[in-house]
């Protein structure tokens, strides 16, 4: 139950398992406490939430560094 409202709440559900949901947290108190209880814990999050354009280059620094780690790594084990 607890694995299907924080679903329910970060958007991952399939749309029959989200009406699923939807029609217990309505008919079921205790859906409806667990879900209010889940959305207070992850309330916090939501003020993390935004987009971030990682800088430029990143990615090939990222390769070179792997690379030269590996070169290291290689030079160290004799191979």
């Amino acid at each position: 139950m607890r694995q299907q409202l924080l679903c329910f709440l970060l958007g991952g559900l399939e749309d029959d398992e989200l009406e699923r949901v939807k029609d217990e947290i309505t008919n079921n108190q205790q859906f409806e406490d667990s879900l209010r209880h889940i959305r207070k814990a992850v309330d916090p999050l939501d003020e993390d939430r935004q987009s971030h354009v990682p800088p430029e280059g990143l990615a090939q620094e990222t390769c070179k560094h792997v690379a030269d780690e590996r070169k290291a790594e290689d030079g160290e084990t004799g191979l």
